[in-house]
């Protein structure tokens, strides 16, 4: 496994994508295989790491630390 995920944000509407963390991998297996995840809102907490090189634009890079589904509201 990769152990990758990809993520629209609500706020942006732009695609967030980067590697699930050491201590959410087996959870977050369990949930993909119990659970329908995609077109379900969730709250993530993320891990940003800005990586800046010479001569290049800086670039982010994203873990994912946690992941809850959103209640909705019928």
């Amino acid at each position: 496994m990769k152990r990758r995920f990809e993520l629209e944000s609500d706020e942006t509407g732009t695609v967030i994508e980067g590697k699930v963390g050491e201590k959410l991998t087996q959870s977050y297996l369990e949930r993909i295989n119990n659970e329908q995840l995609a077109g379900k809102r969730w709250s993530a907490v993320l891990y940003k790491r800005t990586v800046t090189k010479i001569g290049r634009e800086p670039t982010d890079n994203y873990t994912l630390l946690d992941l809850e589904q959103v209640a909705t509201i019928a």
